[in-house]
């Protein structure tokens, strides 16, 4: 398994239809970056901010260990993380990562359908934590950032996304227009990325010159790695392309790396949230949307194969947003000749969207959802009424709510009662109240939040969002 996850990236980037382009020298005056700042207070703030449960890297240093000695060891650490800044060198055991292959979906025996997460020595992180964040202000302040990468600005959480998006579709749909929409997924996104293209856009696209620039070369090259499965290690083997999972400084690199993505698509638009990638197609007919769909799909096939990444179609998929009925079948649609399944329903950023935006897929199997943490819950009633309560509204009740705003307005109120009545019954089991106490009493006597009035509640912060007011100017 660690040679498949070792070598799976270099592979996919010699399949490549035709021979990888360098990115496009970019002449505009532009302030350059060649050296990160790094303070003792900056490594004394994001020691303790480390979570205490996280895994130890390769050289054992655990987070709880680093958080009990900060006073002591952030003196020598910031020396340390300055010397492989300004030398441009990152030390060979922190190019170094145990490999933990997490399943995601499908055949359980297909090595493909596993996620190799890099358990990277933690110090290293830091380090990486400190760099991500000069190249990220270096990137925003010069406006080098594409506006349709939502994962790393400040403000933009995945709901605005989401808010973003659906309204969009919901506004066409109004205008009994036709969205056709096609949600991408990528084969090894992260493990086909060319380390050469990578610096040469870093150098040429984003002005990272100097220390920074070899400080980068080096965490790239010569990255080795050990797959462990329950307990047991393979052989370490050296990764000659893709950028590591798990890594703090990983995301950013591959943002960077596909942030000419939504410009080099001119038939729709484009978003992006790290890779997960939407791509949609407005037309007055379900034809005219769906060719359009077509030529955008190609456009971005084209600057795939010029990037080494390899769409997955098996794993796209495709969808008509539309009021009214169609008859007929749905016209093909295509990415690299390969053709993209049609669907009702699809999961984007967590939240499962259907054709009609009726939220009626999402909030169907969020119940069932609901009703098995509940279960787990009761199981849990020996425990003190205090974790009972942290154990709800820290881990359950957030997966329950996560992107109210965005579904909190569907037009069957069914769906949110039944939601309600379970929220009542996680309060009768922590506050051990009668299973027939009225909902209302339940919720006065708690001095609980309804779920309706959450999505009041969320509904407001997001219109307090400073960034929610822009996009408001420029949609309507």
């Amino acid at each position: 398994m660690n040679t498949f996850f070792a070598t799976v990236g270099a592979s996919l980037s010699r399949n490549s239809t035709c021979a990888p382009v360098e990115a496009e020298i970019d002449t505009a005056p532009i302030q350059t970056i060649s050296d990160v700042s790094i303070s003792e207070n900056s490594i004394s703030r994001k020691i303790k901010a480390l979570k205490v449960n996280k895994a130890e890297g390769p050289d054992g240093i655990t987070p709880k260990l680093l958080r009990l000695a900060e006073p002591a060891v952030v003196p020598s650490l910031t020396k340390l993380y300055s010397l492989s800044a300004k030398e441009g060198e990152v030390f060979s055991l922190w190019k170094k990562a145990h490999l933990c292959p997490v399943f995601k979906k499908d055949d359980p025996t297909d090595r493909s359908n596993y996620r190799p997460i890099s358990l990277l020595s933690v110090p290293s992180k830091i380090l990486e934590s400190c760099v991500s964040e000069a190249i990220l202000q270096h990137v925003v302040d010069n406006g080098l950032l594409t506006e349709r990468q939502w994962a790393y600005p400040k403000g933009y959480p995945t709901q605005l996304l989401l808010t973003h998006l659906t309204e969009c579709w919901r506004q066409s749909i109004d205008a009994n227009l036709v969205v056709a929409t096609t949600f991408v997924d990528f084969r090894k996104a992260f493990d086909c990325v060319p380390h050469r293209t990578l610096l040469h856009k870093l150098k040429h696209k984003f002005k990272i010159e100097g220390n920074l620039l070899s400080w980068l070369t080096d965490y790239l090259h010569r990255r080795t790695q050990v797959t462990v499965v329950n307990g047991a290690r393979s052989d370490e083997l050296y990764v000659s392309c893709g950028i590591p999972q798990g890594s703090v400084l990983g995301p950013c690199l591959f943002s960077l790396y596909t942030n000419d993505m939504p410009d080099s698509v001119t038939s729709g638009a484009l978003y992006l949230y790290a890779d997960d990638t939407t791509i949609y197609c407005i037309g007055s007919t379900v034809d005219e949307a769906c060719s359009l769909l077509n030529n955008a799909l190609d456009e971005l096939n084209k600057l795939c194969v010029a990037n080494s990444l390899t769409p997955h179609p098996a794993k796209c998929e495709a969808m008509l947003f539309y009021r009214g009925s169609f008859i007929g079948p749905y016209p093909q649609i295509t990415i690299g000749k390969e053709e993209i399944s049609w669907v009702c329903h699809a999961r984007l950023l967590g939240i499962t969207i259907d054709h009609k935006l009726t939220w009626a897929k999402h909030l169907t199997d969020l119940k069932n959802s609901f009703v098995t943490k509940l279960n787990l819950l009761k199981k849990c009633s020996f425990l003190r009424r205090k974790s009972l309560l942290d154990l709800y509204f820290k881990v359950i009740l957030p997966s329950v709510s996560y992107g109210i705003t965005i579904w909190g307005n569907c037009n069957n109120l069914d769906h949110i009662k039944s939601l309600q009545a379970l929220h009542c019954r996680a309060a009768r089991l922590i506050y051990n109240l009668p299973w027939d106490t009225p909902s209302k009493t339940v919720m006065e006597v708690t001095n609980w939040d309804s779920i309706y009035d959450m999505y009041k509640i969320n509904l407001v912060k997001l219109f307090y969002n400073k960034n929610f007011i822009d996009l408001l100017s420029s949609t309507y």
